[in-house]
């Protein structure tokens, strides 16, 4: 029952995750952040998906992680 409801849990984290991925309006941070999150890619990996230099792979996660933080603070004002 227990892990059941761990099960669950993780489930739902996931479903959230996907969600506000999703909502990324460029490609190329959809898909790192879907690699990176959901496939659990290591950076490595994802700069040879993309065909991106690691260097860069972290520029744009650090990107699409601010386009999420600045879209849930806007969220968050019109509660």
């Amino acid at each position: 029952e227990t892990i059941d409801m761990w099960i669950d849990e993780l489930y739902s984290i996931k479903r959230e995750i996907v969600l506000e991925i999703r909502k990324v309006d460029d490609f190329r941070l959809r898909r790192l952040l879907f690699l990176r999150y959901i496939k659990f890619y290591t950076w490595d990996m994802i700069a040879q998906k993309m065909n991106y230099d690691i260097r860069y792979i972290h520029k744009l996660h650090n990107c699409a992680l601010k386009k999420i933080k600045k879209r849930a603070l806007n969220d968050t004002l019109y509660l």
